[in-house]
């Protein structure tokens, strides 16, 4: 009988979590019918005021889309069933792309992007959906806590048998207890101003993408010194 009263919370637990992830699958088709309807109606505003406030809907529409699909993805990775599809992208230019994303956000509120890099050209082969939104995520990240005409700065250069990416902010910075644990499932440090628009999802689904790719992630950071995320992908 005990054995049984011990499974219970146990069974109610995993049933809990299924109930969650049929919610969130459920909310990723009304979020990305409301971007398509946000983008329609764009061709009827002709006023700069309007097209900026559609623009902000937009882009925290697509947040939010990031967010549902972060939670299915994480926990399709965690139970084995996330199958990658593999084929050649080229990094340098899915980087470039994320960049001039990032930028328009980040020239509305006058913060700077400088983009570095010493390749043309890195032809790897990976999931390009996959990377295209561990990019997203980072340079979003660094967009969300840079200061107001602060600047954000990216580098990829060549490493030994792959290439290493950085993506660094002039935010207030992680402190080192809080640092060991920025890739934890739903860890969101307390007093972070910009933590709004987080699932606490993000970083983790970063981290096990970078992984299911053969390569690496990691964080560094020193209060009032902004952070830097480094990634080496083959």
């Amino acid at each position: 009988m005990m054995a049984e009263d011990q499974a219970l919370p146990e069974k109610s637990k995993y049933i809990a979590e299924d109930l969650m992830m049929m919610i969130v699958h459920d909310l990723k088709g009304p979020a990305g019918e409301i971007i398509a309807n946000l983008e329609m109606l764009g061709g009827y505003i002709t006023d700069e005021f309007g097209a900026e406030i559609l623009l902000t809907a937009v882009n925290s529409t697509e947040e939010l889309l990031e967010m549902i699909v972060s939670i299915l993805d994480v926990g399709k990775m965690e139970s084995g069933e996330m199958n990658l599809v593999w084929a050649p992208v080229d990094l340098v230019e899915l980087m470039k792309e994320k960049v001039a994303k990032v930028e328009g956000m980040a020239m509305r509120e006058n913060k700077n992007i400088l983009f570095e890099s010493r390749l043309d050209k890195y032809e790897t082969k990976g999931d390009r959906d996959i990377l295209s939104r561990v990019f997203w995520n980072i340079l979003s990240n660094a967009n969300n806590h840079t200061s107001l005409g602060g600047t954000i700065r990216i580098t990829m250069d060549k490493a030994g048998d792959g290439v290493d990416i950085s993506i660094s902010d002039d935010g207030s910075g992680i402190a080192a207890d809080h640092l060991e644990h920025v890739f934890d499932k739903f860890y969101q440090p307390e007093g972070v101003a910009s933590k709004k628009y987080s699932s606490g999802l993000g970083l983790s689904f970063c981290q096990m993408a970078v992984k299911a790719h053969g390569g690496e992630i990691r964080a560094e950071s020193a209060p009032g010194k902004g952070a830097t995320f480094c990634i080496h992908l083959p």
